[in-house]
C-alpha cells in the first residue's frame, strides 16, 4: 500500500491514496457524524463553511459534485470516500505502531454435514461479500486462541481446533496491506449461530454451491476440502 503525505497552504495533512486526495482526521470525524445522523446539517450552515471552506472545495473536486449540506442530502460518493479513509487510517496507524511489517491474521474453516461456515462482511474491504470468519491476532495472543475467539465473536459458535490448513502469505491477498493468515480447521462444540462483530450475517453454505468469496478464501476452501472426509 502506498502511503504519501501531502500538505497545501492553509489545509491540514491529507492522505493521497491511489491518486485520490483523502480527508484529514477532523474533517473525517465531522463528515462521519453527518452521514451517520449524529450531527445536524445546521452545523455546516452555521460553522462549517467558514471553518472548512478550503477543505470543502477539495472534497467537492474529489467527488466531482458540489458540496451543499443545507438541503439535508449526503453528496454522492461521500460514504465510499469515508470508508477509503478509514481503511487507509488503520493501515497507517498499524505502520506507525508496529513498523513496516506484515500483519498477522487468522481464519477458521468449520465444515459440518457437507456445509461450511461463512460470514458476510460488514466492513471494507469486500463489504457485502462472503468470507471465512477470522480477523487480526491481538498482541500477546496465540493464533490458536485468536481463531477460536474470532469465530465466537463473528458467528456465536464455540469451536475447538482440529488441525491447521496452512499459512497464506501472498502480499496481495488483502488490499489493506500485507497480511499473513494462519488458517485452521475447527469443529463446532456449542454456542448459538448468530452474526456479530464485523459480520452482517453468518450461516452454513453447501460446499458445492458457494457464493463468491473475499480475499483468497476460495483457494483456502479448496485446500481444506482435501483434508476433510465428506462421505
Amino acid at each position: 500500500m502506498n502511503e504519501t503525505m501531502v500538505r497545501e497552504a492553509g489545509v491540514d495533512f491529507h492522505f493521497l491514496f491511489q491518486g485520490r486526495r483523502m480527508l484529514d482526521e477532523p474533517m473525517y470525524r465531522i463528515l462521519s457524524k453527518l452521514v451517520n445522523g449524529e450531527l445536524g446539517n445546521e452545523y455546516f450552515e452555521e460553522w462549517g463553511i467558514a471553518l472548512f471552506g478550503k477543505k470543502l472545495e477539495l472534497l467537492s473536486a474529489n467527488l466531482g459534485v458540489p458540496i451543499d449540506f443545507t438541503d439535508g442530502s449526503i453528496p454522492e460518493g461521500l460514504p465510499e470516500l469515508l470508508d477509503c479513509y478509514e481503511l487507509e487510517r488503520r493501515g497507517i496507524e498499524r505502520s506507525v505502531r508496529y513498523g513496516r511489517s506484515p500483519s498477522l491474521t487468522v481464519d477458521g474453516v468449520v465444515i459440518q454435514n457437507g456445509k461450511i461456515l461463512l460470514i458476510r462482511r460488514k466492513n471494507e474491504p469486500f463489504r457485502g461479500q462472503y468470507a471465512l470468519p477470522g480477523g487480526f491476532v491481538d498482541y500477546g495472543e496465540r493464533t490458536e486462541d485468536a481463531v477460536v475467539r474470532e469465530i465466537k465473536e463473528e458467528t456465536g459458535l464455540e469451536t475447538t481446533i482440529n488441525q491447521i490448513v496452512g499459512v497464506y502469505s501472498d502480499p496481495a491477498r488483502d488490499p489493506r496491506g500485507h497480511t499473513i493468515s494462519a488458517i485452521y480447521l475447527l469443529d463446532p462444540i456449542g454456542g448459538d449461530l448468530q452474526s456479530g462483530d464485523d459480520a452482517d450475517s453468518a450461516g452454513f453454505f453447501d460446499l458445492d454451491e458457494l457464493p463468491e468469496l473475499a480475499f483468497d478464501h476460495e483457494q483456502v476452501v479448496r485446500d481444506a476440502r482435501k483434508m476433510v472426509d465428506l462421505d
